[in-house]
């Protein structure tokens, strides 16, 4: 079984390449960071360490944008989300440079808002459910830092 984030090696007609899977389709297939789909028949594991932030093609974000973007109702902490992040230019917010993998930390109802496994605040209109649960640790879904700034904004 593959996950996000994940770089794996791919073997397709004598051709071998690592590339990085970006999220996994709900019938198995590979989504890859340049927008290229694989059979996960063809794929193998390289690594163990997850990679959470990678730049991506036009190619892939045409491809993010055929799904649904996560509505406030759906988020549950624990959750595993695709954001798109806009590049710096304030020429075009739609030309997208980088995706990230996050965690859904905390779901905030009076306000509305979600945060992150860092205490980042998520645009969920950029938001993309993969279809992949985290695993909590001792402080739930945070890391330190995620603590460090949740006690900033809820002393």
């Amino acid at each position: 079984m593959f996950t996000s984030g994940e770089i794996v090696k791919i073997v397709e007609s004598g051709c071998h390449l690592q590339s990085l899977v970006a999220f996994v389709k709900e019938d198995g297939t590979l989504v890859m960071t340049d927008g290229n789909l694989h059979d996960p028949k063809h794929a193998t594991k390289t690594t163990c360490r997850l990679i959470s932030r990678f730049p991506v093609t036009r190619i892939f974000v045409k491809l993010v944008r055929e799904m649904n973007a996560i509505t406030f109702s759906e988020v549950q902490t624990g959750m595993r989300l695709l954001v798109l992040v806009p590049s710096h230019s304030h020429f075009d917010e739609k030309n997208y440079e980088v995706a990230k993998l996050v965690t859904v930390a905390i779901k905030d109802a009076d306000f509305k808002v979600v945060f992150d496994q860092d205490g980042e605040e998520i645009k969920l209109s950029e938001a993309y459910d993969i279809h992949e649960k985290a695993t909590p640790t001792i402080n739930g879904y945070l890391t330190e830092k995620g603590l460090k700034v949740i006690h900033q904004i809820y002393p």
